[in-house]
């Protein structure tokens, strides 16, 4: 079953209930997953996205699983996005972008965000 609920100040929340069984001795959950990737190091990372959890989630497993030569994060503001571009046709190597930014009183789209980096 899931549910979704919005709170008075905009928080959604999502709840997930279901019944699960252990399965016991299972070859795939027993196993480590290997990783079949990886970056070169001291790549420079920018991250737009209007969500401050995904901001800290995409720094959190780039500093896990990468080594990372700077991650700027942007898009807290909407006056940020402007400065992304600038800055990632300047300094980057690696863009992450969220496809939907909503802000008060405008909105961006990832995509037409991404074809200013051409």
């Amino acid at each position: 079953q899931l549910t979704v609920d919005q709170t008075d100040d905009d928080m959604i929340i999502f709840k997930v209930c279901l019944v699960a069984d252990t399965i016991q001795g299972s070859a795939y959950c027993n196993q480590d997953l290997a990783r079949n990737y990886q970056l070169p190091p001291q790549l420079r990372f920018n991250v737009l996205d209007d969500s401050g959890v995904a901001r800290r989630l995409v720094t959190h497993h780039l500093m896990k699983n990468t080594a990372p030569g700077s991650i700027k994060v942007f898009g807290e503001k909407p006056e940020e996005v402007p400065q992304f571009v600038a800055e990632s046709l300047e300094y980057a190597d690696v863009v992450i972008v969220d496809q939907h930014l909503d802000y008060d009183k405008e909105s961006y789209v990832g995509t037409d965000v991404i074809t200013q980096l051409r």
